[in-house]
């Protein structure tokens, strides 16, 4: 048995000789699916907390590239 993984299906109906044809293709979307779920966890997180989120870039020496702080809600 095959494992079931998550596509993206998008279809055309091209008439290059005047017939009418059907041309699907299918895109594995998964990683795309995980990193917006993590995204959306991250984003979520920074949303309700009541402490400053510093956001470091490693490859420009630490550099401070955003900082989100607690809002009232």
């Amino acid at each position: 048995m095959g494992r079931r993984i998550l596509v993206e299906i998008t279809s055309s109906h091209p008439k290059p000789d005047g017939r009418e044809y059907v041309c699907s293709v299918m895109r594995d979307i998964s990683d795309r699916v995980n990193v917006e779920r993590d995204a959306s966890f991250f984003r979520t997180l920074i949303e309700y907390t009541r402490d400053p989120v510093y956001v470091l870039d490693p490859g420009d020496g630490g550099r401070m590239v955003n900082v989100a702080r607690y809002r009232k809600l």
